[in-house]
């Protein structure tokens, strides 16, 4: 080896191990420190738990499947999961929806509960969007446009509330 070394050669297996620890150290330094990128709050680098969407009352069923689909869109877009079925420690929310008249035509009441997994109620609030105008059915204003502002509305104000408890959830994006 010593040869090889003084006649300006390396060993092939010297080579390698070393051409392997550098691209090693090159990975490690990629790797970072344990921040995660989260704009909008400070909070710790805590993921917020599985949210399960437990009930959504009022809803006829394929707009219940419509926004259920459009919540787990929104919720991607802040790093929160919101999910079917039971995790756990997770967290539970349902909604209650109403179609009410206005003056300006249908709006589409909802009122969101969100609750640990023993039940207390960490936070609730209520919205209401403009639904427009339906003949016969007033189910019929609810599109998938409204129900689409109803779930990033909801999912919004989910990733404030869990930002101020001290959970890393991603800023709304810009519209």
């Amino acid at each position: 080896m010593m040869r090889a070394l003084l006649a300006g050669r390396w060993p092939t297996g010297l080579f390698h191990a070393l051409l392997a620890l550098c691209l090693l150290g090159i990975l490690a330094s990629c790797t970072g420190g344990s921040k995660v990128l989260s704009t909008g709050t400070s909070a710790s680098a805590n993921t917020p738990p599985p949210i399960t969407l437990a009930e959504l009352k009022g809803l006829p069923p394929a707009k219940s499947e419509m926004l259920t689909a459009f919540m787990a869109e929104a919720a991607g877009k802040h790093d929160i999961a919101i999910v079917q079925g039971s995790f756990g420690d997770g967290y539970r929310l349902t909604g209650a929806f109403k179609i009410e008249t206005s003056d300006k035509g249908l709006v589409l009441a909802n009122h969101w509960t969100l609750s640990d997994d023993k039940g207390q109620q960490i936070h609730a609030f209520s919205e209401q969007e403009p639904a427009g105008v339906a003949s016969g059915d007033p189910w019929a204003a609810a599109d998938a446009e409204l129900l689409r502002r109803v779930a990033e509305a909801a999912v919004n104000n989910l990733a404030q509330r869990l930002a101020q408890l001290g959970f890393a959830t991603r800023a709304a994006p810009p519209s």
